[in-house]
């Protein structure tokens, strides 16, 4: 539990970064897609979608503009040269063109370099990447079981204080019974003003029992079927989408084929650099390996323009209301769902105000445990008064015979137990209801998981799949360059087939 009382939000760069994307006049206000009666406006709705797919746009602009590339150079057929797919070519005295025109070295080293980059970036991923998830889950577990174990401190003080108020019924009726006529009636007047304030001692117990009962009769049962039918569904939730999440949410499923692809490129590159003429090897990469990465790019554009969304109303989320805040999304959720009363209370103190004003549930426990301390103290001077003397000086002194002075120290006696056992209670459910317990919950759910933990994991999304998108289509552009070089004049074997006609072609 933190012992801090306001925890100051502060975004991260992907949030700061994705909620300043361009939305061309459409709303990036998500909380208004709720109305005043909790439902969704679906105007708004389709206002805001609108307003978000700038990334993705931008995703498939780049994938429009790559592939219109692609056709006019395989249109231009050998004249696209390597990015129509042909080979280097090297005049007939023998020498490597590619090793003497840097234009040509230049093609090999980039796509070497770029499909070596595209599998760092894929180990990078999967271990950056899936750090950012785990932790994603981690703080959803954290912030479940911090509410779990409210919950259950909350339940089984309620339940005690409630079990405890039906318990004191017959105690406080046992001290009426008891105190009817004052405990105190001294025959001399000279002890009247030491009886007097005994008999209002007495009195004040009888009135805190009668609080007691009452308190555990309304409030406290309120609060246990709040507790049993709208907090446990939400933890288990909780721990329902932890559990999914990081099922499903595996980063190896995107990091190994971008790692598999990068090094299949670059072994391809060092061949086609070397000259060595390895016609299986270049027939499955021509045919098979550069087709499926073809594909590959198309989903990964996907994926870009996916996450990029994500990530822009996932800080949108976290950016809410005037404060730029999450306090300031719960706050016009709570606005606009129309919640009053004890939930809206207790959305204001616990989350929007940062543990700053007052909860009426909190402060009733609160005089609770003032009263109970006042009552305590009163009826510990009532007792430390019955046994200074013997009971035969204190029966003389108040005007009563000795079987009345048992009967109210027992009933002394049996209150001042009661009440260190309702002490115990009221403490443990003082402390369950602390701000800083429960505003920590929210600080891991909402600051720590939802904003900050999974947009990093969505930018470490993004940025590898526009990574490799960018440096996949460069590798695509530039295929030609993966193909061992050429006799420029003259016929060459490749794959066993003739390739020197202009009517052959690569993929």
């Amino acid at each position: 539990m933190r012992n801090l009382v306001a925890t100051v939000y502060s975004p991260n760069l992907a949030v700061s970064s994705f909620s300043d994307v361009p939305r061309f006049g459409h709303t990036s206000v998500i909380t208004d897609v709720y109305d005043i009666n909790g439902g969704v406006n679906t105007a708004v709705l389709s206002d805001y979608i609108r307003g978000t797919v700038f990334v993705a746009g931008i995703c498939a602009a780049i994938l429009v503009v790559w592939v219109v590339i692609l056709l006019l150079c395989k249109c231009l057929g050998r004249r696209g040269g390597i990015s129509a797919g042909f080979p280097y070519e090297y005049e007939s005295n023998g020498k490597s063109d590619i090793d003497e025109t840097p234009k040509k070295k230049c093609g090999t080293v980039t796509v070497m370099a770029s499909a070596l980059t595209i599998s760092i970036t894929g180990i990078l991923f999967l271990v950056k990447g899936a750090r950012s998830a785990q932790s994603v889950f981690e703080d959803i577990r954290d912030g479940a079981s911090g509410l779990r174990e409210i919950e259950g401190l909350l339940v089984n003080s309620t339940r005690d204080a409630i079990n405890f108020g039906a318990d004191t019924v017959p105690l406080k009726e046992n001290l009426i019974t008891v105190l009817d006529g004052g405990i105190c009636n001294p025959p001399d007047p000279a002890f009247q003003g030491t009886a007097d304030q005994i008999n209002s001692q007495a009195q004040s117990v009888v009135d805190v029992l009668a609080a007691i009962q009452d308190f555990s009769r309304n409030e406290l049962v309120t609060l246990q079927t709040t507790i049993d039918q709208e907090v446990d569904p939400v933890v288990d939730a909780l721990f329902r989408v932890a559990d999914e999440g990081e099922k499903y949410s595996t980063p190896l499923y995107v990091a190994a084929p971008i790692v598999v692809f990068g090094l299949i490129l670059v072994f391809g590159a060092f061949l086609a650099s070397k000259g060595v003429g390895c016609s299986p090897y270049f027939c499955l990469q021509t045919w098979v390996v550069l087709p499926l990465f073809f594909l590959f790019i198309f989903i990964i554009t996907i994926l870009a323009a996916l996450s990029g969304t994500l990530l822009t109303v996932n800080s949108d989320v976290c950016l809410g209301g005037d404060t730029r805040n999450p306090e300031g999304t719960v706050k016009i959720l709570v606005e606009n769902a129309g919640f009053q009363g004890t939930i809206a209370e207790a959305a204001n103190y616990y989350i929007i105000n940062s543990c700053e004003g007052q909860f009426t549930q909190k402060t009733e426990v609160d005089n609770l445990v003032a009263t109970l301390t006042s009552a305590t103290s009163d009826m510990g001077g009532l007792q430390v008064f019955l046994q200074s003397n013997d009971s035969q000086t204190i029966a003389a002194q108040c005007g009563i015979n000795e079987s009345r002075l048992v009967e109210i120290q027992t009933a002394v006696d049996e209150t001042i137990l009661a009440f260190s056992e309702l002490e115990s209670i009221v403490a443990q459910a003082q402390s369950v209801i602390e701000c800083e317990r429960i505003n920590s919950v929210f600080v891991d759910i909402y600051h720590e998981a939802i904003c900050d933990s999974a947009p990093t994991t969505f930018l470490w999304i993004f940025s590898t799949c526009f990574i490799v998108l960018i440096l996949g289509m460069l590798i695509m552009l530039l295929r030609g360059a993966l193909l061992p070089p050429v006799p420029a004049d003259g016929e060459y074997e490749f794959m066993n087939r003739r390739t020197r006609s202009l009517d052959d072609e690569h993929f």
